[in-house]
Formats: C-alpha cells, structure tokens, sequence
C-alpha cells in the first residue's frame, strides 16, 4: 500500500508494520516508504510498537488520500482514476518520475538491509517464540536472543 502513488481507502482499513510482535523486522520497503511518507519518529513509533493505525489516523499521517465508507471505496477510486485520465499523459509521466526519481536506488538498499536482517531475526528465539505465540494467540516472551 504504500508505494502507491494515491491510496483510497476504507474507513474501516486498518495499517500496520507489526513485525515487531512476532520478534521480526519490517521488510516488503517498510523501512523505506513508512518514513519517506511520515518521518522517522512516528514511523519509529509504528515499527517499535507494533501500532495498528485506524483509517481516519493514517489519513491525518498523510498515509491515505481519501477514506470513504466501505461500500464507496470502488466508486471513488474509479472516479479518481477517471480524472487522472483526463489529464495529460506525458506530463503525469513526467511527474512521477521526478517524484520517484531518487526511489529506485535508494528503495534497492532498504530491501537488501531488510532481507539481511530478517534473514538473521528468522534465526532467533526471538522470533520462534513470536510466532509461536502468535499461532497459540498468548503474549510472547522475549529474550533478547
């Protein structure tokens, strides 16, 4: 979701990074695109916490466009695309990349530094007793190990 370039979404959507309860880092450009968008502190507070962001508190993060009741989400993004399409088409191009220009080669980094961990986090007991928990819904217990 947030390496789209516009997000319509449901008032009952919900965001959340909560690798961090399971004993893993973000990975999927997470650690990229969440502070690119947000700033370091709060996505900071996102990735640390295990947060679930509520639709109405992403739309003031600037994370969402537009929240729309659940049964307009369809319609409205239809209606947006249908003005995107209006516009002229080079310069939209042109636009997005300027926008993304810096993106790729910075994008490539975070996804390799997030591999890289998760790589080793995977191997922790740590992150087998995140999951574990998980699976039997009880609060993990953390060792540092």
């Amino acid at each position: 979701v947030l390496a789209c370039d516009m997000i319509v979404a449901s008032e009952k959507a919900k965001l959340a990074e909560n690798f961090i309860n399971i004993g893993l880092v973000p990975d999927g450009g997470g650690t990229y695109f969440l502070p690119e968008r947000i700033g370091y502190h709060r996505a900071a507070e996102i990735f640390f916490t295990g947060k679930i962001l509520t639709a109405p508190e992403a739309l003031n993060m600037g994370l969402y466009n537009r929240v729309v009741p659940a049964d307009e989400v369809l319609n409205t993004a239809l209606d947006l695309a249908r003005e995107l399409a209006q516009k002229p088409p080079l310069a939209i191009a042109a636009g997005k990349a300027i926008l993304n220009r810096e993106t790729v080669p910075r994008l490539k980094a975070f996804l390799e530094d997030e591999a890289g961990n998760q790589r080793i986090m995977v191997g922790t007991q740590d992150a087998r007793e995140g999951m574990t928990a998980f699976l039997e819904k009880r609060k993990p217990n953390f060792i540092g190990k």
